[in-house]
């Protein structure tokens, strides 16, 4: 079922609610994220390994709806092309993985330029370069 976010058309396949770790009311939607614990919480580190995107802004222990499966909006903090490999970038927005596929987190379905939402695959696993 096709959603819209940001002017973003997306395909999610599996959504998952799961409590927020922190107040993310003000932050951007459509960044990666991770579980720790029973919480979800925004991945902070370049080229770490996400579970989905996040497509709310939930409040602090409020549930965060993540798509783990399928397609969903992402924004960018650098400029990609369509098909490249989308890696995690210090503040949880995508940038292109030119020389670690191994953690690409997602496949970008449209060119993109910085500060762009577009609509990504969310890829999951090791892929060898």
């Amino acid at each position: 079922m096709a959603a819209t976010l940001s002017g973003v058309q997306f395909n999610p396949i599996l959504v998952k609610s799961l409590k927020s770790a922190a107040d993310y009311s003000a932050a951007q939607t459509s960044v990666f994220v991770t579980i720790t614990g029973d919480q979800i919480v925004t991945k902070s580190g370049t080229g770490e390994q996400a579970i989905g995107i996040m497509i709310n802004k939930p409040g602090l222990g409020e549930a965060a709806e993540v798509v783990v499966l399928g397609t969903a909006p992402l924004k960018l903090s650098g400029t990609v092309a369509q098909n490249d490999y989308i890696k995690v970038d210090s503040v949880g927005t995508g940038i292109k993985s030119d020389t670690n596929l191994e953690k690409a987190c997602a496949i970008a379905l449209q060119d993109g330029d910085s500060g762009d939402e577009i609509e990504v695959l969310i890829i999951h696993g090791e892929r060898s370069k």
